[in-house]
């Protein structure tokens, strides 16, 4: 259909592009909002920076087609993503959770005071995360040196430009969540976040390399050094963690075996389960980030507000002591069980 519609306007048909701002779309709320308004304001500037040439001449330009495409695709399946009926199940939950803190979606005139106070505790997650990054530096350091030498004035003063619009920018990617949520919301949301900081300090890396500040014979030591770190962190972290998820894995297998053998045995009424196997997460790389964490906030006389000490994996299989919960009642559900379950009470 959308080839045959852009052969009768004479326009070309980006599949790929559609397919890729299709799933931009459906991936994460407030990244998807961020996307629509960017592409938005991009054909918006456009226009207006070439109206004089006419909205015909306009529309046939190649990349304001692209542009107009990936618009379309991305806010479809934004919409369907939203109105989707689970997220007025998590919406009641998330006002049942802040019950006495904040009802959400926040109010407008709240909003300054909100974004400016999870503003400044994602800054100290991002700071947390640049000793990891500069542990990168020396790779992609030594990949500038092996180009060949950009010629362009004022190199510096772009990249201190782009490290500005990035810190600001941060501002302007939490106000969907904090709109909807009050607070940050869990960290699963800015996993785009740390794609973009790893492309920034990709950038800014390759930069200083091609300046050749440092010898090639030097840098590829140390790029060399740097991939052996980060071996040593994932094959640390594979071998703490692992006995632990495995520990995990086991609990959950052992209590949808007990739950099987009820079913079979008809059981009615309430059934108590106990708890699953919590292991704790021991990263390498979030045992650094929590500690420069602790630091910052100590320094600056700032502290994230609601946050745990301890930091735990979320496990979506672990219902309540409620068997109305809706995690206690969709595994009822699925699992066509005849009887209702709860977790035992501590």
């Amino acid at each position: 259909f959308q080839a045959r519609f852009c052969e009768r306007l004479g326009l070309k048909c980006p599949c790929l592009l559609d397919c890729s701002f299709l799933y931009v779309g459906a991936s994460s709320e407030n990244f998807a909002a961020i996307v629509i308004l960017i592409l938005t304001g991009f054909i918006l500037l456009s226009y207006m920076l070439n109206y004089k040439s006419g909205f015909r001449y306009f529309l046939n330009v190649v990349h304001i087609q692209k542009s107009l495409f990936a618009l379309i695709f991305c806010a479809v399946s934004f919409v369907i993503m939203v109105s989707a009926p689970g997220n007025k199940v998590r919406l009641a939950i998330s006002n049942a959770l802040y019950n006495g803190y904040e009802t959400v979606p926040l109010a407008w005139s709240k909003m300054p005071g909100h974004v400016f106070t999870w503003y400044i505790a994602l800054l100290i997650n991002v700071v947390s995360k640049t000793p990891l990054l500069l542990a990168a530096a020396p790779v992609f350091m030594y990949a500038g040196a092996s180009l060949p030498p950009v010629r362009a004035n004022h190199i510096l003063r772009r990249l201190l430009i782009v490290v500005s619009v990035f810190i600001i920018a941060i501002a302007f990617f939490i106000v969907p969540s904090v709109y909807a949520q009050a607070s940050l919301g869990p960290a699963r949301q800015y996993t785009y976040l740390s794609f973009f900081m790893s492309l920034l300090a990709m950038y800014i890396f390759l930069i200083l390399g091609n300046l050749r500040f440092f010898s090639n014979k030097g840098l590829f030591f140390m790029a060399v050094f740097s991939l052996l770190f980060y071996c040593s962190i994932y094959a640390r972290d594979i071998y703490r963690q692992v006995p632990d998820m495995k520990k995990y894995a086991l609990s959950e297998d052992s209590r949808l075996q007990k739950i099987a053998a009820l079913k079979a045995a008809d059981v009615k009424g309430i059934v108590i389960l106990d708890s699953l196997y919590t292991p704790h997460y021991t990263s390498y790389s979030n045992l650094l980030r929590n500690e420069i964490k602790d630091k910052l906030q100590k320094h600056c006389g700032y502290k994230i507000p609601y946050e745990s000490a301890d930091f735990a994996p979320i496990f979506y299989n672990e219902i309540s002591v409620d068997t109305a919960f809706y995690l206690n009642s969709d595994m009822a559900k699925t699992l066509h069980l005849p009887f209702a379950i709860k977790l035992k009470e501590k």
